[in-house]
């Protein structure tokens, strides 16, 4: 999997998980997928597709305000 980042240049955090332990443990369906995790280290938030760096932030902030 690292090769196929390398060749794909993909910019972005990729959790290598073959066991799909993560897949388990937060309920992940399809790829791609994305959890934003609590300061409590709880799910604050979840979603299904890409992402961009300002749609995020615009979910994190969102998610502080209520």
């Amino acid at each position: 999997m690292p090769d196929a980042i390398r060749e794909l240049q993909i910019d972005y955090p990729v959790a290598h998980d073959e066991a799909k332990a993560i897949w388990r443990a937060y309920g992940i369906r399809v790829r791609p997928s994305y959890v934003l995790i609590g300061p409590d280290g709880g799910v604050a938030g979840q979603g299904v597709g890409l992402v961009t760096t300002p749609e995020v932030q615009a979910r994190i902030e969102a998610m502080l305000t209520r």
